[in-house]
């Protein structure tokens, strides 16, 4: 069998990681499996042994500044590309094809499932949830295939399939008029390369806290992630401005899109206005899994997730996972057996129109209620008492819950399951 694996870019991230696990899980259970990865741009970074790697530029992220006649030509020149490393028997596996960076390999791809090769759209977002993105597929394909483009997005082809990575993903699909049999539910799998063992640990927390400037003494706080927008980043901050006396708070990466580097930077500027001890990117400081393995939290305030690696990854390294739920991703970890004590659904804030959600809050008004925070001792009570779960979000986590949650994500989301669980779609969109 051959499999290509196309997306934009092998950028360190998410989607990255994953094909990472799509590589490493295919090779355990399938030796003879061919992988070849296609992408826009490759900066070296990328673990994928067995691979072979193709770079094409035309694969990578495009602009809304194409003209119509330029888009057809991008089309042919994507559908070229691919098909020059497809076979017969190949299976193309297309990371998030549809999500508007690029809609001339999204249009590509449905041309390409249209002459009858199997596809499948393996989803780690949707433009329905990105109006720029959704305005951006509007604005060429449509004119372009003379079809809706619901029709390009959502085919109804017997050899095209769709992975998500939660329930309500998949039923976002299904909605759109999918079949169940074309649908598959694959959560991403979760492991670290470096598990520090207990008495390990006391050492390797002495030496972050060094670099970091912590002190030793009071708890580390950390979420893990590229402070995007929808990682709701104030809320984080409100979090750490509130417990400043009993915790440290450590945010490890910064946006890599440079439109979001505005909003970025005027959080850290703020909080070096204001005071609040926030380290920002401490994954370019210290080693990233030895920060998740000597935190004593790990704090996730996003507002929105494909899979959410970071309700899960933690547990691996014996640190908790706290901070919003997202009934979207958690409720199928839950369905596994993980549990999730201390997550909220909100933050009330009392406004003149009533109690507000604080990340529904404009962000002038979100540094508002962060500085009375960190200022008036009242403004802490009363978010204490308006929101009675914060009173305990950072005592110690009972070990048993940890170590429970430890072994199930152990035992469920190895990359042995799945490789098979790919390796079970692919032979069955091949025949």
């Amino acid at each position: 069998m051959n499999v290509v694996i196309v997306h934009y870019h092998l950028n360190p991230g998410g989607v990255t990681r994953i094909i990472e696990s799509q590589v490493k899980g295919i090779h355990n259970v399938s030796e003879g499996t061919e992988l070849t990865v296609l992408c826009g741009y490759d900066d070296g970074t990328a673990n994928l042994p067995g691979a072979l790697i193709q770079v094409d530029g035309s694969l990578n992220y495009s602009t809304t500044s194409l003209s119509a006649g330029h888009f057809e030509e991008e089309v042919e020149k994507i559908t070229a590309c691919i098909k020059r490393h497809l076979t017969d028997k190949a299976i193309l596996h297309c990371h998030n094809p549809n999500l508007g960076k690029n809609p001339a390999l999204t249009l590509a791809v449905y041309k390409l499932a249209l002459e009858g090769y199997p596809v499948v759209n393996h989803c780690h977002d949707f433009p329905e949830d990105r109006q720029v993105n959704l305005d951006c597929l509007e604005k060429f394909i449509p004119a372009s295939s003379k079809l809706p483009l619901s029709h390009i997005l959502y085919p109804h082809l017997a050899r095209y399939h769709f992975i998500t990575l939660n329930s309500c993903d998949y039923n976002h699909i299904l909605e759109r008029g999918m079949p169940v049999s074309r649908v598959h539910l694959v959560p991403n799998p979760v492991s670290l390369s470096k598990l520090i063992i207990q008495a390990d640990k006391p050492a390797i927390k002495k030496k972050i806290c060094e670099v970091l400037g912590f002190k030793s003494s009071k708890k580390i706080c950390t979420y893990p992630v590229r402070a995007i927008e929808r990682k709701n980043l104030g809320e984080f901050i409100l979090v750490a401005a509130l417990f400043a006396e009993v915790a440290q708070f450590t945010v490890t990466l910064p946006p890599k899109n440079p439109l979001e580097m505005p909003r970025y930077n005027h959080w850290k500027n703020f909080c070096l206005e204001k005071g609040i001890a926030m380290k920002f990117e401490s994954g370019k400081k210290v080693n990233h899994e030895e920060l998740i393995n000597i935190s004593d939290f790990c704090i996730t305030t996003s507002i929105r997730e494909g899979f959410g690696m970071v309700y899960l990854e933690p547990w691996l390294a014996g640190t908790p996972v706290i901070g919003r739920d997202l009934p979207c991703v958690t409720a199928d970890l839950k369905g596994h057996g993980v549990e999730f004590p201390r997550l909220y659904t909100n933050i009330l804030i009392e406004t003149k129109d009533g109690m507000v959600d604080f990340k529904d809050l404009k962000l002038e008004d979100q540094q508002k209620v962060i500085t009375e925070v960190a200022f008036q001792k009242s403004s802490g009570l009363k978010l204490f008492r308006d929101n009675p779960f914060l009173v305990n979000f950072l005592d110690d986590f009972p070990p048993e819950i940890i170590f429970k949650n430890q072994n199930i994500v152990k035992d469920e989301f190895t990359v042995e399951k799945y490789g098979r669980k790919l390796l079970a779609i692919y032979n069955e969109i091949s025949q």
